[in-house]
């Protein structure tokens, strides 16, 4: 087990798949339902790193590793197989599948749209099974139908999706929408955009900064983040009995709204690292990653993340608190976390 969330033995009165559970915010999620005493799937590509699935197995996860395709689709036997033991006896299931820079073989809708509805398809068959009550799907703050940015627009396509299948089948559900996540407390992963700056800060004489970072975030520390998506699924004292059929949406940010350009000046002063900062403009940016994305499999900066500068991404309504009860963690200590992580 690597530095962070400790977890503890209880009996399991639960079981919750996961999937996505290899990835940054899959590892915090993860650990925060061991933590809880939960039985954990924990579904990953077959083509996942070996440490990933052995820091998952040596967490308390059992892992399954197969590609997420719809219940009704035709799959090889084997393929099957997996799926239907990734979800059996599975009362809670969280979906994490996505990305805000698809790699070339992939897209958004597929990533987004495609991947809850196979996903959702697989809760209505726990369900039809028997023992089956909520999900849990995180998508992204200002996920809207007529976003300007492809990316917040097909988050909200997955969505939809998602509830398609379920509320026909009278599933409850839980929708998180955070801001940009920050911080680590489990395993080696962080976010792309945070983990991009702070690469640069550590090997580039100076910082980019798209628009010049005017837009405003509210970062929200994963570890919060996985506290509030498991206190929602486990919000009833008795996880198997939950009957309630709900559909709730939730904005999760931080404590605090900020320039994006601060926030990179606290990810520096967290790792100790003072460096100027360059303004980028946008139009250059769009042109530089139009190169990237021709080139690269998994680009380094998209034009959808371009676009994404152009505006604010912060809550109108903030659940964080009134879910777990407290305050937030303060960006400072979120960001923190990075200095137990030297080296990676």
């Amino acid at each position: 087990m690597e530095k962070g969330i400790a977890v503890t033995a209880h009996s399991a009165n639960g079981r919750v798949l996961v999937d996505g559970a290899s990835g940054y915010l899959g590892n915090h999620v993860v650990a925060a339902l061991l933590n809880r005493g939960l039985v954990v799937h924990a579904l990953v590509r077959p083509q996942v790193a070996a440490s990933d699935r052995e820091f998952l197995q040596e967490s308390g996860a059992k892992v399954f590793a197969a590609d997420l395709a719809p219940f009704q689709s035709d799959l090889s036997t084997a393929h099957r197989r997996t799926l239907e033991e990734a979800f059996t006896g599975v009362t809670h299931a969280v979906h994490l599948i996505g990305s805000i820079a698809p790699a070339k073989s992939e897209s958004f809708n597929q990533l987004h749209q495609e991947q809850s509805r196979a996903f959702a398809s697989w809760c209505v068959r726990a369900h039809d099974v028997g023992g089956f009550v909520r999900a849990a799907m995180v998508t992204a703050l200002g996920a809207d139908q007529n976003a300007p940015s492809d990316y917040l627009r097909t988050k909200r396509e997955g969505e939809l999706a998602l509830l398609s299948e379920l509320e026909p089948a009278r599933i409850a559900s839980s929708i998180f929408r955070p801001s940009l996540i920050v911080g680590r407390a489990v395993g080696r992963r962080d976010s792309k955009l945070v983990k991009r700056y702070r690469q640069l800060a550590k090997t580039r004489p100076f910082v980019p900064l798209i628009n010049g970072g005017r837009n405003l975030v509210q970062p929200v520390f994963v570890a919060d983040l996985a506290e509030a998506i498991v206190e929602r699924l486990c919000h009833q004292a008795d996880l198997e009995s939950s009957t309630d059929f709900t559909g709730e949406t939730f904005e999760i940010g931080g404590s605090e709204a900020l320039p994006m350009k601060e926030v990179v000046e606290a990810i520096m002063t967290a790792i100790n690292i003072k460096k100027p900062f360059v303004d980028i403009p946008a139009s250059l940016a769009l042109a530089a990653a139009s190169l990237l994305q021709r080139w690269q499999d998994v680009p380094l900066l998209s034009a959808d993340q371009v676009r994404m500068t152009g505006f604010d991404n912060i809550c109108s309504d903030n659940a964080l608190s009134n879910i777990i009860g407290r305050r937030p963690t303060s960006l400072v200590e979120a960001l923190a976390t990075y200095r137990n992580w030297d080296g990676d």
